[in-house]
């Protein structure tokens, strides 16, 4: 995947480990294998009872809108930068990502990052945790309920 910030402004050694924690929120569903993927886009089976018949898009649409609630926070971001981007950055970065497992809410994350020559600009691995929005945005308990030494 390509990726350049919206901002317009181009992308410095400074931003590299910005670039490599910033992927889609629907990350896990491009790097399941292809039947993986088909079962996680794949409407749930329908009742037998239900007679009401949904629209596949519908359904899919709004699995969708699921998967857009789950947060993905790093735990670990470990960077090995290999080559160093010009001082004045560059306009467009190219980002491989791969997991090697993705499981009881947790998954990994191995990232390339090449240059637009294709030079290898940095490596990146990552432990990131799969949780539902709803934890990310929950009021927080009083001061009064944390524990205190």
């Amino acid at each position: 995947m390509w990726m350049c910030l919206a901002s317009g402004e181009r992308i410095t050694q400074a931003a590299l480990a910005y670039v490599v924690d910033s992927f889609p929120f629907d990350m896990h569903t491009f790097l399941a294998s292809p039947e993986a993927r088909a079962a996680l886009l794949r409407p749930p089976p329908r009742d037998a009872d239900d007679g009401a018949e949904k629209e596949d898009e519908a359904e899919a649409a709004r699995r969708h809108a699921e998967r857009a609630r789950m947060w993905l926070p790093t735990v670990v971001l470990n960077l090995e930068v290999k080559t160093a981007l010009p001082p004045t950055g560059v306009d467009w970065l190219a980002m491989r990502a791969t997991s090697k497992q993705i499981k009881d809410g947790r998954f990994d994350l191995d990232i390339l990052v090449r240059d637009p020559d294709g030079e290898l600009v940095a490596l990146s691995h990552h432990v990131a945790l799969i949780l539902g929005m709803d934890r990310n945005l929950a009021s927080r308990a009083s001061s009064k309920s944390r524990a205190a030494l």
